[in-house]
């Protein structure tokens, strides 16, 4: 093969590698120009990141108090998301009368549970729907001790965290 073909071959082989690198240069920028406007998007419409409070554990340390049943007590509650280490969130409250109490998780934004302890640390009850998504647990407990603490953990079954506002009423 003589040797001006080899330098053509050369050349344009150069020229193919040139033009594919700058092709590759273009669809890069192409692809970072369009994930970050998709971060300010989502920055932007309360998503990613950006959007706003992220839920966590209550009470860890040491339960968060609800005060004296007399007769309702409304708390905008939070939960973790589920993990081998958060997703439980506590409380505890006072009642004032011998008779059952309705108790319940509203406005979750996953799928979440309740147990309700007596301060022996025995089990009253537990309330958790079957239903694998978010949805309101209200459920009535059986007669609780008159002037006696409970402490109520709520769970959380979802890999993301939950607002929720919690009740306890007679």
């Amino acid at each position: 093969m003589p040797v001006s073909s080899i330098r053509f071959l050369a050349t344009k082989i150069s020229l193919h590698y040139a033009r594919e690198v700058v092709v590759m240069k273009k669809s890069f920028f192409t692809m970072l120009v369009v994930a970050v406007a998709a971060g300010f998007m989502l920055t932007a419409c309360g998503g990613g990141s950006g959007g706003g409070p992220v839920p966590v554990d209550e009470g860890t340390t040491s339960p968060v108090y609800l005060g004296v049943i007399d007769p309702s007590i409304s708390y905008a509650g939070q939960v973790g998301p589920w993990s081998a280490t958060t997703g439980i969130s506590y409380y505890y409250f006072q009642t004032t009368t011998s008779v059952q109490y309705t108790i319940g998780l509203t406005n979750t934004t996953a799928d979440l549970g309740w147990w309700l302890w007596d301060s022996s640390g025995s089990s009253v009850m537990q309330c958790d729907s079957p239903t694998p998504s978010p949805v309101d647990e209200i459920c009535t407990t059986p007669t609780l001790d008159l002037n006696a603490l409970y402490v109520l953990e709520v769970w959380d079954f979802d890999p993301v965290g939950s607002f929720f506002t919690l009740t306890v009423s007679r």
